[in-house]
């Protein structure tokens, strides 16, 4: 009965030697690390392998690489003042998409060895959506995500949505890049465009509101964004494509763009842009791009600068005065030269006729 026991004993230990395992969640380009220990001793050997593939390997007291597979040159390494402690966790950088899968991590000592497993799983989340406006379209994109995402369009209030040019891209690296455009057939101000990417639990929303039109007043403006409290980024753009400047919060920046800082009295902690010094030069749409840690926010507002649009006729008019005086002018200089020469020529004509007058009636 008792050598019974003791075979049960060495297979139940035997099966918990060898089949040790754990999950691992890596972000994609980050580094990770996969957990192993085991029971130090003399003449300590560890091994790493992906497949059939060599990961790392280390014995005599040493890293011995010359059989690592290629691709994971430069990307592993043990903590090696904690392996006499029995930890043998690999740490692996620049996770790739490709090093999903397996992994056995295998150690031995003078006391026996022992297998472990630790089954690594690969994700990119959406970290970021790119807008582009141009006239009446809204182009909203991502890049290096996994697995494959998905992208959404919505308003807030009923519209007809026209999509157009939906892509999706899986690059070398096995990241996915996604992009759509939609066309614009409503600029109803309050409206707001909104594209949803995501993949797995990752998501990000990015917003496109139209706000109702800013008048400035004494040559000064006030044009306002949304207040964030996990302000990442903002970009205020004119025109769509013209950056007036650029915030940053990690690191703090502000940095203005062309001759913007003589126009921009105060850009304040709500994000609102406080121009100065108006001319009709300045009038047309300002954006506000600010991004927050999972989403974009686009708002657009048309800046009125009165006496914009009087400016130009006026000109015109004074110009047309001016031709007209001018024209005048050399008109009435004309008209005075030629009744000059009509008046020298009869003076000259007029004697000659008396005298045969005269001398006819003789």
């Amino acid at each position: 009965m008792t050598g019974d026991n003791c075979v049960v004993f060495l297979v139940v230990l035997t099966f918990l030697w060898t089949a040790a395992r754990g999950d691992v969640q890596c972000i994609f380009m980050e580094s990770c690390i996969l957990p192993c220990s085991f029971d130090p001793g003399p003449e300590i050997v560890i091994h790493w392998v992906q497949g059939n593939k060599p990961v790392h390997s280390y014995y005599h007291n040493a890293n011995k690489l010359s059989h690592q597979d290629k691709r994971y040159t430069g990307r592993t390494s043990l903590f090696e003042s904690q392996i006499l402690n029995g930890n043998v966790s690999l740490l692996l950088k620049k996770v790739e998409i490709q090093d999903r899968g397996q992994y056995k991590c295998y150690t031995s000592t003078i006391k026996g060895n022992k297998e472990q497993y630790v089954s690594v799983n690969v994700k990119a989340p959406v970290s970021e959506v790119n807008v582009e406006q141009t006239g009446d379209s809204i182009t909203c994109s991502s890049n290096g995500i996994y697995p494959q995402p998905e992208l959404k369009w919505s308003t807030i209030l009923p519209s007809n949505l026209t999509i157009m040019n939906h892509t999706v891209h899986q690059t070398e690296q096995q990241v996915y890049t996604i992009r759509s455009s939609l066309l614009i057939s409503d600029h109803s101000e309050g409206l707001e465009y909104i594209c949803n990417v995501t993949t797995g639990e990752s998501y990000w929303k990015a917003t496109v509101r139209q706000q109702a039109p800013v008048t400035s007043e004494d040559s000064e403006a006030s044009i306002s964004c949304i207040t964030a409290k996990t302000l990442r980024s903002l970009v205020w753009k004119f025109n769509y494509n013209q950056i007036i400047l650029k915030k940053t919060t990690s690191p703090a920046n502000i940095q203005y763009w062309n001759n913007w800082k003589q126009k921009v009295k105060e850009e304040s902690e709500s994000n609102n842009l406080i121009l100065k010094d108006l001319s009709s030069d300045q009038q047309g749409m300002y954006t506000c791009e600010l991004t927050t840690a999972n989403g974009t926010y686009i708002i657009n507002t048309f800046l009125n600068v009165p006496g914009s649009n009087q400016g130009k006729p006026t000109v015109l008019i004074a110009v047309i005065v001016i031709v007209i005086v001018i024209a005048l002018a050399v008109a009435g200089i004309v008209a005075g030269i030629i009744h000059s020469k009509r008046k020298k020529n009869t003076s000259s004509e007029e004697p000659g006729y008396d005298l045969v007058q005269a001398k006819g009636s003789d």
